[in-house]
């Protein structure tokens, strides 16, 4: 699971909510079927796109998936519930979150951190402490 943004000018702030979004999936979020069938027909426009030759070559070599692997997938994706889905967010994304790293790449003068403040380790292009 990733999330990023762009040229943010309050990285420490933008942490937080993607913290408190992860936290809101669980707890107060209002998920509800139609969510659940928004989710899924974005995800079917990409399972769903047609795949040429070699592309289902390459993902049968490389990952092993075949037309019926992919579709026990689509299967397993419309028996996706509410429940599921907080049930993956909280595993993945609260709990998740104490095994996870975070990276912040951009100028020191762009970036709101310091130097082992905040629990920050800040290392230079060459991989050491920057001061």
């Amino acid at each position: 699971m990733s999330m990023s943004s762009y040229r943010d000018p309050r990285t420490i702030e933008t942490l937080k909510v993607f913290e408190e979004a992860s936290r809101w999936a669980v707890t107060s979020g209002e998920i509800n079927d139609r969510d659940i069938e928004e989710g899924l027909l974005r995800a079917f426009k990409s399972l769903d796109a047609p795949i040429g030759p070699s592309s289902r070559g390459n993902r049968f070599f490389l990952y092993g998936l075949d037309d019926s692997t992919r579709q026990v997938f689509r299967e397993q994706l419309l028996g996706v519930g509410v429940g599921d889905i907080k049930r993956v967010a909280e595993q993945y994304l609260v709990d998740g979150m104490n095994q996870s790293s975070v990276t912040i790449v951009g100028s020191m003068d762009k970036v709101s951190v310091k130097h082992e403040e905040d629990g920050w380790e800040v290392l230079g292009a060459d991989m050491k402490p920057f001061k």
